[in-house]
């Protein structure tokens, strides 16, 4: 059963009864964990005694039925069970529909996060068309649906804030839900009893952070710079942001850029093609990328961004993360080098 993020709460509070399961997926690993633990704290609320049973990718590969033996067992503790399947392999369809066609009051409530999962996967398909699995699809905000975020947050905490100051918190957040809750976390603990978040506060909490970081690092790259570029990645790292969201940084970077190169291929100047495309340039990197947008070739453009297609897929591979990176940061440097002399 799809649903829609403001259902959530209200399913939850129906597990055992109507709802059995729960899949969350999509390209936004921070709102995948956040409704992960929203169905945990549920639980955990509850009187009586929860097990928690965490099984990743490689033991449901090597053992299919692995899930069907956890829903044949009963709790450690005499309590509720609970099963989170961590980005499990999409070939589990018979498991999960003979699952969940036998699912009753006493079975464990089923998790299934996957960021590798999207609407074209075949577990999605199936436990959308389920009337006892909630499926919730988790993507990159942007727009009103950020907007909608950073309004929620600020507005429970009993503060108003000025429309300068919005508008750059949704120029500068949205790139993962659990990051940008942290950086309003930040942002709230910065204001202490003053209810008013200015422009200022944004500037001097949020926008100077990570997120900068991460501007400096693709325009960095992106313009041959690979000695600056690997500094500012080291940044990110010793801040604790995972190799996957860092390549993210240049995925989405690089979408934006062929919208913008497939426009002025259609005719439309550089200028209107870059305001047209968003999310907004800050002022400070407005010449740096439409160099970018200038000097790099389409179809080099493309291969990067599969380049980085691939290394976002080794990423979660478990590989070795620094190398990973070492060896993306330098094969886009070296294009960027090339273009951006």
């Amino acid at each position: 059963m799809k649903i829609k993020s403001a259902q959530l709460k209200d399913l939850i509070s129906k597990s055992e009864k109507t709802i059995f399961g729960f899949l969350f997926y999509g390209s936004d690993l921070g709102a995948i964990d956040e409704c992960v633990r929203q169905v945990l704290a549920y639980f955990r609320a509850q009187k009586k005694a929860v097990e928690e049973v965490v099984i990743g990718p490689d033991a449901l590969k090597e053992n299919p039925a692995r899930l069907s033996e956890e829903a044949a067992s009963m709790s450690l503790f005499g309590g509720k069970k609970i099963v989170w399947l961590k980005n499990p392999p999409d070939t589990l369809l018979n498991e999960l529909n003979d699952y969940f066609e036998h699912a009753e009051s006493d079975t464990p409530v089923v998790i299934i996060s996957s960021d590798a999962f999207n609407t074209k996967s075949k577990t999605v398909s199936l436990l959308n068309d389920l009337p006892n699995v909630a499926c919730l699809g988790c993507y990159l905000q942007e727009g009103a649906d950020l907007r909608d975020t950073i309004s929620s947050v600020l507005q429970k905490q009993g503060f108003l804030i000025e429309p300068d100051a919005m508008r750059l918190l949704c120029e500068s957040l949205g790139s993962d839900k659990g990051a940008t809750l942290s950086e309003l976390e930040k942002l709230v603990i910065y204001k202490g009893q003053d209810k008013k978040v200015t422009l200022s506060d944004v500037e001097a909490c949020v926008a100077g952070s990570a997120v900068a970081t991460g501007d400096d690092l693709w325009a960095f790259t992106l313009t041959g710079q690979l000695d600056k570029a690997q500094k500012k990645m080291n940044l990110l790292l010793e801040e604790g942001t995972a190799a996957v969201a860092i390549i993210r940084i240049f995925l989405y970077k690089l979408q934006q850029l062929m919208r913008v190169q497939g426009l002025i291929s259609n005719g439309m100047n550089a200028d209107e093609a870059i305001k047209k495309v968003p999310p907004f340039i800050p002022f400070k990197y407005a010449t740096v990328w439409k160099q970018i947008v200038l000097s790099w070739q389409p179809n080099f453009t493309k291969e990067a961004f599969f380049l980085t297609m691939e290394a976002e897929k080794n990423a979660k591979s478990g590989l070795n993360e620094q190398l990973i990176l070492k060896r993306f940061l330098g094969a886009l440097s070296q294009a960027g080098k090339k273009f951006c002399r």
